[in-house]
């Protein structure tokens, strides 16, 4: 009975405590490897959802005010046409009669802009003598390693409006004007004025050096005209 109590007493041998070390160490190996793989996907997949939340934003937006684009002005002694055609879109100056809040306290370069005539509702022969000008400029500002992409809402009868709409752009987006029969003009053209408006841009999450980023071009068609 002595003998199988000491047995029974007996811990473990060192073969035992290092074949136990070995498959802790395994194990904890392989949990490891397993959070890391996680957090690394989990970091991949906010950076893609951050860069497509960008590229949805703006999209939201530029087909809505592409197909807007459309300015007419008053000349009453213009017979032939008292309400002619006036430039609608720019990349550099704004021309005259676009509302103040698109041309004073921009921040950045502007990228593009537009302006249209909206008419009073339930007034049917309305005129653009009648008219109220809305319009939008988007600007490009570099902010850090970055550039973020605002749109400026403004109106002749109300207060300029902005908001930040793209935050992880790699460079300065650009647009490029086209007429009816897809060939490049200038956006401040008039005759006719642009049919349709592409807007280039890359979006990239630097803060993730895994992120591969991608180039989109928004093609959008004015209706107005």
């Amino acid at each position: 009975m002595l003998n199988d109590r000491r047995r029974n007493e007996d811990g473990f041998t060192l073969v035992e405590l290092l074949i136990t070390t070995v498959i802790v160490g395994t194990i904890i190996g392989a949990l490891a490897g397993i959070l890391i793989q996680y957090f690394r996907v989990s970091t991949n997949t906010q950076s893609r959802l951050s860069e497509t939340t960008d590229q949805q934003f703006v999209s939201a937006y530029w087909q809505q005010d592409v197909s807007s684009l459309g300015l007419r002005g008053y000349t009453p002694a213009n017979a032939g046409d008292q309400f002619p055609v006036r430039q609608s879109a720019w990349t550099g100056s704004a021309p005259s009669g676009v509302p103040a809040g698109c041309v004073n306290g921009l921040t950045g370069t502007v990228v593009v802009g537009f302006v249209w005539n909206d008419y009073p509702i339930g007034n049917p022969s309305a005129t653009a003598f009648d008219a109220t000008v809305n319009g939008v400029v988007y600007t490009a500002q570099q902010v850090g390693a970055q550039w973020e992409l605002t749109r400026v809402r403004c109106s002749s009868t109300a207060a300029a409006k902005s908001n930040v709409i793209a935050h992880r752009l790699t460079e300065r987006p650009t647009a490029t004007c086209l007429n009816s029969a897809n060939v490049v003009v200038q956006c401040s053209s008039t005759s006719p004025l642009p049919a349709v408006v592409k807007l280039a841009m890359s979006v990239k999450d630097l803060t993730n050096a895994d992120s591969t980023g991608y180039t989109s071009t928004l093609i959008a068609q004015r209706r107005q005209g």
